[in-house]
């Protein structure tokens, strides 16, 4: 929820574009610092992907390992057959 993180709700209305150009417009006020609510979305989805990002960086690190001490094992059983 955005109040959770200290944003503003609001309806999506605001974030509603008719045209290509409006979208362009709208993105580039965002980059440009502009505040309100397309900045807001940004900021929450952004923060979101960094978090899935991390947690997949730090699940992907376990996953290789317990994959390589797996295949290790594996290795070893089929070299001592």
């Amino acid at each position: 929820h955005p109040e959770d993180y200290g944003l503003r709700m609001a309806g999506t209305r605001a974030l509603r574009v008719d045209s290509p150009e409006q979208s362009r417009a709208m993105l580039l006020a965002v980059l440009q610092g502009s505040e309100g609510p397309a900045r807001d979305i940004v900021c929450l989805n952004a923060g979101a992907a960094l978090t899935d990002a991390a947690a997949a960086a730090k699940f992907n690190s376990i996953g290789s390992m317990s994959l390589l001490e797996n295949g290790s094992k594996l290795n070893a059983s089929f070299r001592a057959q």
